[in-house]
C-alpha cells in the first residue's frame, strides 16, 4: 500500500499556510512604511539643518520661497527633489508637508522655518505613509511649533557678526 497525503490533510495545510500569510503580509507591508517614514524624517531633518546653516552663513534666507531658492539653500533638497529615485519613490515626505522660510525685517523678531501639513484633499496627503510621517515625534513637534502663536522653528535671534 502506498503512503501519501490524503486530500483532507492537503486542504488543512493550505488553510494553515493561508492563515499564516494573512498575518505576515500586512506586517511586512507595515515594515516598509516604517522604513520609508524613518528615511523621510531623516531627509527632512537634514534639509532643515541645511536651511539653518544657510541662514547662519548668510544672515538671511533667500528672498523668495520656492524650489529654486530651496535648492540654493539645501543641496539635499536639490538632490532629493531632482533625483530619479525620489521622483519614482512611492512614499515622499514632500507629499505630506510643505516647508516655508520667513525672513523678518524687524530686528526684534527672529527668522523662522514653517512646516505645515499639505491639504487633505490631496490623496497622497491622506495616505498611510503621510499619517505615520506626521505622527513621528520630530515632525509632530515642528507642526505644533508652526501652528503656535509665535510660529515656526526659530532660526536666528541675535547676530554674532554684524556687517
Amino acid at each position: 500500500m502506498k503512503k501519501a497525503f490524503t486530500m483532507i490533510e492537503l486542504v488543512f495545510v493550505i488553510v494553515i499556510l493561508g492563515i499564516i500569510a494573512s498575518i505576515a503580509v500586512p506586517k511586512l507591508i507595515a515594515k516598509k512604511v516604517d522604513a520609508d517614514v524613518t528615511t523621510s524624517v531623516s531627509e527632512t531633518r537634514k534639509v532643515i539643518d541645511e536651511f539653518v546653516a544657510y541662514y547662519i552663513l548668510n544672515g538671511k534666507f533667500t528672498s523668495d520661497m520656492g524650489d529654486e531658492n530651496f535648492e540654493i539653500m539645501s543641496p539635499t533638497y536639490k538632490s532629493l527633489i531632482n533625483g530619479y529615485d525620489y521622483k519614482n519613490r512611492e512614499n515622499k515626505w514632500s507629499d505630506c508637508i510643505w516647508i516655508a522660510t520667513y525672513n523678518t525685517s524687524d530686528t526684534n523678531k527672529n527668522a523662522r522655518i514653517y512646516i505645515r501639513p499639505k491639504t487633505t484633499e490631496n490623496a497622497k496627503a491622506n495616505s498611510e505613509f503621510c499619517s505615520a510621517f506626521r505622527q513621528t515625534p520630530m515632525i509632530k513637534e515642528w507642526l505644533t511649533l508652526s501652528n503656535s502663536t509665535e510660529g515656526g522653528i526659530i532660526v536666528g535671534g541675535s547676530k554674532v557678526f554684524s556687517e
